[in-house]
């Protein structure tokens, strides 16, 4: 493989670790336990699965229209990087400072007999602000038809990966407990609070060609 397909491949996985990060299922997991503690293991099963199609489906419609919202409201690349870099990085700094009783707080909120699949598991909860924004960041680059297949791809993958993360809930849940899971979503939040210094320098460095320099 060569240096330039090495480099493709390196950015294909930070994008999807960085959408999936910001997804953030184990964030989701005491609110998806609470609202489906009363069901069948089928029942759950298939909240699980229409959750991890609501986020698909979103994040890929950020994906198809991203670029045409940026050209309607006139907003440069550059501009909406550094935008959705501070707005990712605000974020990832709720995520390292966040309550450890955060999630069980919003796991309250809704009936046990209420569809929470999409509304507010898929969004806002699972697919808000950040990722939605992350991957209108990416669509926004000059891309060919083989980018968009790859972060097509990536973001099938993501909602791969939320599905097994919803349908692995209990067990994990019982390994790592509470705490467990509150210092995955911290480590989680600063790697996801460093890639946003990286589009908020590239962004800006873009915006003022002297600071590149």
């Amino acid at each position: 493989m060569t240096v330039e397909g090495v480099a493709n491949v390196t950015r294909y996985v930070k994008v999807f670790v960085a959408v999936f990060i910001l997804v953030n299922p184990f964030e989701g997991i005491p609110f998806f336990l609470s609202a489906t503690e009363t069901m069948t293991p089928e029942d759950r099963d298939r909240t699980a699965k229409r959750a991890a199609l609501g986020v698909t489906i979103i994040l890929l419609t950020s994906l198809v229209i991203g670029r045409g919202i940026l050209t309607v409201f006139g907003i440069s690349t550059p501009a909406f990087q550094t935008a959705g870099g501070v707005i990712v990085f605000m974020i990832g700094l709720r995520m390292v400072f966040s309550s450890p009783d955060a999630g069980a707080a919003r796991a309250t909120s809704a009936g046990p007999h209420r569809d929470v699949a999409i509304v507010p598991l898929a969004t806002p909860l699972l697919a808000g602000p950040g990722p939605i924004s992350s991957v209108i960041l990416y669509a926004s680059h000059n891309m060919g038809m083989l980018d968009y297949a790859l972060l097509i791809l990536v973001l099938l993958l993501v909602g791969a990966a939320t599905l097994l993360s919803l349908r692995l809930a209990v067990p994990l849940a019982l390994r790592m407990k509470q705490t467990g899971i509150d210092i995955a979503s911290r480590i989680m939040g600063l790697l996801v609070t460093a890639i946003a210094l990286e589009l908020i320098v590239h962004g800006v460095t873009k915006l003022l060609p002297a600071l590149g320099r």
